[in-house]
């Protein structure tokens, strides 16, 4: 768990230099937007001046003064000649779509360049500490490794113990019994023998907390033994 959680932090760092690369960045942001309005509003110009000009053909159609109804009538005609072609503006839409785009690009950003500077020591530092966490790891192992190997052979020099006080014992009922020696041997060795069987439940009970930690170590749950490479053991026959 401690080197995952180690891993999991230098992901956090290389996000760390990814956030500090992306204040050195160009940013482009867009936004969209859809109205729909309650109507449709247009500015027809014809329309709008349809009224005037009825009203100066009628001015035109009752003056009896000649020049002023061919003025009148070559105005009328010359504004809807202007008019004609004129497009038809919408003031406001039915369905309105609107889109905003924007880029910003820094040019210069001396601060930028000193916190991405900062990020990329602080993922160097992260990784660093990784490389001490597995070696603080390996170096727990392999101490829980030697510690289990050794409970191992603890265990089996005390059962060797009880083995011997066993015979002891059984040997001093007989001399006992055949009234070569008296009660107090007899007891002597029993207590031996007692005292031999309880270094070898407390010798268990070690291997069995050594092998515990062992397991925590390497993250597992199923039962595990330990064994001593021959070159290991070839070694302390040497010595």
């Amino acid at each position: 768990r401690d080197l995952r959680a180690a891993r999991e932090r230098i992901v956090e760092a290389d996000a760390g230099v990814a956030e500090a690369w992306a204040a050195l960045l160009p940013q482009v942001s867009a936004q969209g937007k859809y109205t729909r309005n309650y109507k449709e509003v247009d500015f027809d110009a014809n329309q709008l001046l349809a009224p005037t000009f009825d009203i100066a053909n009628q001015i035109a159609n009752t003056t009896d003064n000649m020049a002023e109804k061919a003025a009148i009538n070559q105005a009328v005609a010359r504004n809807q000649a202007a008019l004609q072609g004129t497009p038809l503006v919408v003031i406001q839409k039915l369905n309105e779509l609107d889109g905003v785009v924007s880029a910003s690009v820094p040019l210069v950003a001396p601060p930028s360049y000193y916190g991405l500077s900062a990020a990329r020591h602080s993922r160097d530092a992260t990784g660093a500490n990784y490389q001490v966490t597995e070696a603080t790891v390996l170096l727990s192992v392999a101490q829980a490794y030697f510690a289990a190997a050794g409970t191992d052979e603890l265990v089996r020099a005390r059962q060797d113990a009880v083995k011997v006080a066993t015979e002891t014992f059984d040997v001093a009922k007989a001399r006992v019994a055949a009234e070569l020696a008296n009660q107090v041997e007899s007891t002597r060795a029993e207590t031996a023998l007692v005292r031999a069987q309880q270094d070898l439940t407390e010798s268990e009970n070690s291997r069995g907390a050594a092998y515990r930690a062992l397991a925590t170590l390497i993250g597992t749950h199923e039962p595990i033994a330990v064994e001593r490479s021959e070159e290991h053991t070839s070694e302390l026959q040497s010595h």
